[in-house]
């Protein structure tokens, strides 16, 4: 089933300013993951990332402070490895000015960190692959490592060592743990392994490609999507064939497996560029001013003698009087060819000490060479002289191809542009100055990658490619003039309103996606120059841009190089020149862990009032603060909401909703709006978007927080199909957000495949109906009967896996099923969820039994149910409700020691834990929710949508 996580795009989008989608896309043939799979379940499309360990690396980590100080780290959720981690430094004398002491350095904290670092791994696995200085003035030094395993490269496993001012101060790893791949008995051909690579490619586009490269055999590690089948990582022994196809374009690393040569995965190694244009600024395309730019480092002949243009387009010959010059759009930085044929020529008069101009503006195919040559190398001048001139790629010959029989596009490669002719409206790419800038920036960042450090991820290379076309052209609408007659621009990197955010703007475009990075780096860019000038300041900001094409391995690790680059004494934990103003930049794009770095505390709840705190972010930056927040409530049943607003006093907001009749079921949503227009939106689960709650006193019929075996205690579970997977004890979180880490209460649940078991993933299976079953509760004589229970529940849209709550047989809720099923709304609770049903029509026989029941399809699996605090009540009437903790034993209690903790013989609802038989209390909580209810953690999931949620009680 071909569907992704439509979720990490559809985050509330109501309630959210929307902007216009980036037109500007892969080419719709081309729609593939950045690593497409040949059969089961995808790569993903994202690295999901979490600002805490998981409780596999917890003690490494502490152990890992303990030693060593005041660190961060921002974690891949998949992998459970630490992307990067940044903090004060340590100490190593002349680490920058010698590559030997920083090697030294760098195995000796890889050996020591190794189980936190790449864990699984052996200290023998890892290889230098870089040891190189870089930055402005040459002030950093990275040591790069890749991962092998048995001698065998694993792809895009890295591991780097970031040093300055002699200090080592961010570790980045892109490992992949605890690697298994066993070799394969032999090894296919190449003739065979091309074979099948070439038809994998044939069946899908209908075409035939041909063969570029034949690599070697290495480890592919295959990062599944979360939700779909097998386990999280994959490990294969592939061998890589390199293919190209000219019609449709593209171009692919095939990896097919070393044994058998059957395909397994493919990445798509070309850079497309489309979309449409929206406002109009001179010297940009063809429809507006034209500028004679003079042609620097441009093959010419004069005469008899070859000679090459200087930076400045001039050159010097001998004799006097006018020079009948042969002109090229050839250089030593740049070849251009017309479709594959040679580049044009003409002969121009110049007189002695002047000029003269060569002008294609009424031949479109002609002007396209022309503009691709000029505008490569005045790009590729920028580059030499204000981001790297240590670079050696830019003085080498690029290959630039104009005047491509296709439409609508331009793509780059390692050492190659490509442009395609007018038609269907679009204008001859090769023409458009923006088109030539961004698609330079693809092959700019390729080549500045330090190895073991940064990596060519899709999305990553989009956003910084339409940065470096934007700051070149002074310019946030980037590629202005694309569609004919039009001044729009494809992209725009700085919206009016609806900035783009991860993970809320995460799309398979990674066009679109890279907005988000393109968008806090023109922000930063807009604050430099407010603070410096429009020269220093652009400076700056470039600066920083570049520091992010060596080292970042994709969106989510920019930050840290960012201030890593702008750091300017080896030790982050004190703070750099401009870390708030890069804070706030990035925070904007969701790309920081916010609970952090806005200060915003917990939403706690006490019966029918709010509260929550503010305090200084741990950066002590002024970053967004609370403009204002309020929750928008109804009875269930009611489409309009009420607002309430909360009051501040100090540092504390607080609300209160109106009192409501015993026995009304509430439903709200809290919304926190930040002073960059930025909005918190709690719950974060559009296909469940509004909490609920329980006005009044209730009388237990049944209870269970499942502190005790319920399938001793007449619970039952079974499967009809697939396998039967519900399991009780301590949650794991082995599905990262899909999965709760904790019980609700105590230390215990129930749910399907809470990794409590061997060979478990936390997630149920494909084709699998699975049912849980309730002890039969008897309501005789009861009104008001309600099912409250918590819930953690992940599952697919209703169209495709369906979660059902069902009472005596018949079912009383299920998951939402969308319209549109290519818009499908995911069921992710992300956290412990209140649930009551009203259940009067089924107790009105005198019992009721529950049955959670869930049916998967044949494609794509979450974490399914987990359940606690599982009660049946009925709405009580008479005497008020007795008080658990305050020290008096009332009717319905055994026990009251004066507090509501439990594990201390009296537990938090007042139920003695000694007696025999006693589940040991902590149930649900019924009633008005007493004081203390975590209701949610404010840390924005819609900024960052994987980090797994604190557990919420409602």
């Amino acid at each position: 089933m071909n569907r992704w996580l439509y979720s990490l795009a559809i985050v509330l989008p109501a309630l959210l300013v929307a902007h216009e989608a980036a037109a500007v896309r892969n080419p719709d043939y081309l729609s593939e993951r950045p690593l497409e799979t040949a059969k089961g379940a995808r790569g993903r499309l994202v690295r999901p990332v979490e600002y805490q360990p998981r409780p596999a690396a917890a003690a490494s980590w502490q152990r890992f402070l303990a030693a060593h100080g005041s660190w961060t780290a921002v974690w891949d959720a998949d992998t459970g490895v630490p992307l990067r981690i940044a903090g004060e430094g340590l100490a190593v004398p002349g680490a920058n000015a010698s590559p030997v002491i920083a090697e030294a350095a760098a195995r000796a904290l890889l050996e020591e960190q190794l189980a936190l670092i790449a864990p699984g791994s052996k200290l023998g696995d890892w290889q230098l692959v870089a040891n190189v200085v870089h930055g402005k003035g040459d002030t950093m030094r990275t040591v790069g490592f890749a991962q092998h395993h048995d001698g065998l490269l694993v792809q895009h496993g890295e591991v780097s060592f970031l040093f300055k001012r002699d200090r080592l101060f961010v570790i980045g790893s892109q490992a992949v743990p605890s690697v298994t791949a066993p070799k394969p008995a032999h090894i296919v051909t190449g003739t065979e392994a091309t074979a099948k690579a070439i038809a994998w490619i044939t069946t899908d586009y209908q075409a035939r490609p041909t063969l570029l490269a034949e690599g070697g055999v290495s480890i592919l590690p295959i990062i599944r999507e979360r939700g779909d089948d097998g386990p999280v990582i994959e490990y294969r022994v592939v061998k890589t064939i390199t293919l190209d196809l000219d019609s449709p374009r593209a171009q692919w690393d095939v990896y097919v497996d070393a044994e058998t040569g059957q395909p397994v995965a493919r990445h798509q190694r070309l850079m497309f560029g489309a979309g449409t244009l929206k406002y109009n600024t001179p010297v940009r395309y063809p429809a507006i001013m034209r500028q004679d730019f003079v042609v620097p480092f441009a093959n010419i002949t004069i005469g008899a003698s070859s000679l090459t243009t200087d930076v400045n387009g001039g050159f010097s010959y001998n004799g006097a009087g006018p020079a009948s010059v042969f002109a090229s759009v050839t250089g030593p930085r740049a070849r251009v060819s017309s479709n594959g044929g040679n580049g044009a020529t003409s002969l121009i008069s110049i007189p002695d000490a002047g000029s003269g101009v060569w002008t294609g503006a009424s031949t479109p195919t002609l002007d396209a060479q022309l503009t691709a040559f000029v505008h490569v190398n005045r790009i590729k001048a920028f580059a030499k002289a204000e981001l790297n001139p240590n670079l050696s790629w830019i003085d080498r010959q690029i290959d630039v191809t104009v005047n491509i029989p296709q439409t609508c596009n331009a793509y780059a490669g390692y050492n190659e542009l490509n442009f395609f002719v007018s038609g269907q409206g679009c204008e001859n790419t090769g023409r458009l100055p923006d088109v030539v800038y961004h698609e330079f920036g693809h092959a700019l960042h390729f080549n500045s990658i330090i190895p073991g450090a940064g990596a060519s991820d899709s999305s990553l290379s989009e956003g910084v490619s339409d940065y470096l076309a934007a700051t070149t052209v002074e310019d946030s609408g980037m590629g202005r003039g694309f569609f004919a007659g039009s001044s729009q621009p494809l992209r725009e990197i700085d919206p009016p309103v609806g900035e783009t955010t991860w993970p809320r703007d995460i799309s398979p475009d990674p066009h679109a996606t890279g907005l988000i990075i393109a968008g806090a780096l023109w922000d930063l860019r807009k604050a430099m120059i407010e603070e410096y000038g429009a020269v220093d300041g652009k400076r700056r900001a470039d600066d920083l841009y570049y520091a992010i094409l060596q080292r970042a391995a994709d969106i989510p690790s920019t930050y840290v190089e960012v201030i890593a680059a702008d750091d300017d004494d080896g030790n982050l934990s004190n703070g750099t020149p401009h870390q708030c103003m890069i804070a706030a930049a990035f925070n904007a794009h969701g790309l920081l862990d916010p609970q952090s770095m806005l200060g915003i505390g917990l939403v706690t709840r006490d019966g029918l009032s709010f509260a929550f705190d503010v305090t200084t972010p741990a950066l002590d930056c002024p970053l967004a603060s609370v403009r204002q927040a309020y929750i928008e409530w109804r009875v269930q049943g009611v489409s309009s909401t009420t607002p309430t607003t909360f009051s501040r006093t100090g540092d504390r907001f607080a609300a209160t909703i109106p009192a409501q009749p015993d026995g009304t079921v509430l439903q709200y949503r809290v919304t926190i709006v930040l002073e960059n227009g930025l909005q918190l939106i709690y719950p974060v689960n559009p296909a469940d978007p509004f909490y609920q709650l329980y006005a009044g006193p209730t009388e237990t019929l049944y209870c269970t927080d499942f502190e005790s075996d319920p399938f001793a205690a007449g619970w039952t579970h079974s499967a009809s199909t697939g396998s039967d997977d519900w399991e009780w004890g301590a949650p794991t979180g082995e599905a990262g957000e899909l999965d709760p880490p904790s019980a609700a209460s105590g230390t215990k649940a129930v749910g399907q495949d809470l990794g409590i078991g061997s060979n478990r993933d936390g997630r149920y299976r494909d084709n699998s109906f699975e049912t849980l079953t309730s002890p039969v509760v008897d309501t005789t004589g009861k009104t008001g009967v309600h099912l409250q229970y918590k819930r953690w529940l992940s599952v697919e849209d209703g169209n495709f896996d369906q979660a059902q709550l069902l009472v005596d047989g018949g079912t009383v809720w299920s998951n939402a099923a969308a319209a549109n099923t290519q818009l499908p709304v995911d069921h992710i609770d992300r956290e412990w969820r209140f649930h009551d049903v009203a259940l009067d029509a089924q107790a009105a026989d005198g019992s009721v039994q529950v049955a959670f029941q869930l049916a998967a399809d044949g494609g794509g699996s979450y974490g399914g149910w987990a359940i606690d605090d599982f009660c049946i009540v009925a709405q009580r009437t008479g005497p008020a409700l007795p008080v658990c903790g305050n020290d008096a034993i009332e009717t319905g209690e055994t026990c009251d020691d004066g507090n509501t903790t439990s594990g201390d013989g009296c537990s938090a609802t007042c139920v003695d834990e000694t007696a025999p038989g006693e589940d040991g209390g902590g149930c649900c909580s019924t009633g008005a929710d007493p004081t203390g209810a975590l209701l949610l953690g404010v840390g924005s999931v819609l900024l960052v949508l994987r980090r797994r949620r604190r557990a919420a009680r409602a």
